[in-house]
């Protein structure tokens, strides 16, 4: 299950609180609201500047391009646009199979939902019960997959969780295990990455060595293009090039390798380890 986590009833609540949402309204004859035909029966709430924000659907209805169903709640912005869709079945949104909460754009295009089933999205399988993303302006944005892919030039297992920049490279991930990736061990967790196939930021699953420099595991660090190491963060106290540097510090490097006089490490005068400057 994606970790970017909707939690629909309540924060429609929060919304209608924030926004003082007051006239609750069941229409006992057929009106049309911002452009928007609703028939008898249906429950409307209105914001405190009279603009609705909240309908329940008295019947199967088309709004826009979509079909919703009867029961559907739908939270509207102001403008008068479909914010938040809370689905009681299966609807196809924009060729999306979507269930529960469904997010939207100001421009009505879908910026989250949680599938219905198993579907393969521009390229990338999704499991069923999962939340995937957009970018506004369509493209994928990201959630776990649903089988092992390889995406540009790196291998991801079942479980991952991708995603990806407006112009569609890769920019983070979630690993669900420990992974080696360009020859370097890192940790479960967040990762990131400059461009196709490059890392640019992660934790170390296990000691390792970069550019001559032994690295303790759990030692946070940020890799140049090239893959030489940037910057890093020991998980222990360790020496570098001759300077010592206490769990936490920063030391960062050029782009060949040598130590930035600006990085952090342990001043002469304050060598308690037992502390961290």
């Amino acid at each position: 299950m994606s970790r970017i986590i909707f939690f629909g009833a309540a924060l429609i609540s929060a919304v209608f609180i924030v926004s003082g949402t007051a006239y609750p309204e069941t229409l006992k004859a057929p009106k049309t609201i911002q452009d928007i035909g609703f028939p008898a029966g249906t429950e409307v709430e209105f914001y405190g500047s009279g603009q609705i924000s909240l309908a329940e659907l008295a019947q199967d209805q088309k709004i826009g391009d979509i079909d919703f169903a009867k029961g559907t709640r739908l939270l509207f912005y102001e403008t008068g646009k479909i914010r938040i869709a809370i689905l009681r079945r299966e609807h196809d949104i924009l060729g999306v199979p979507c269930i529960g909460d469904a997010y939207f754009y100001q421009s009505g295009k879908l910026r989250s939902a949680v599938l219905s089933r198993d579907k393969e999205i521009q390229g990338f399988p999704f499991p069923k019960g999962s939340r995937v993303t957009f970018v506004q302006s369509g493209k994928l944005h990201g959630g776990p997959l649903g089988e092992s892919r390889k995406i540009q030039g790196i291998d991801f297992p079942k479980g991952s969780e991708i995603y990806f920049s407006d112009s569609g490279k890769l920019f983070m991930a979630y690993l669900p295990k420990d992974q080696d990736i360009q020859g370097t061990p890192f940790a479960a967790g967040k990762i990131f990455f400059l461009g196709p196939g490059k890392v640019s930021r992660g934790v170390l699953s296990k000691d390792a060595e970069i550019n001559g420099i032994k690295l303790p595991k759990g030692s946070s660090v940020e890799l140049y293009p090239s893959g030489k190491l940037k910057s890093v963060s020991p998980s222990k106290n360790i020496e570098i090039q001759g300077v010592k540097f206490n769990a936490g510090n920063i030391a960062s490097f050029s782009g060949d390798g040598k130590l930035i006089a600006n990085s952090y490490p342990l001043q002469p005068d304050k060598q308690d380890t037992s502390r961290t400057y």
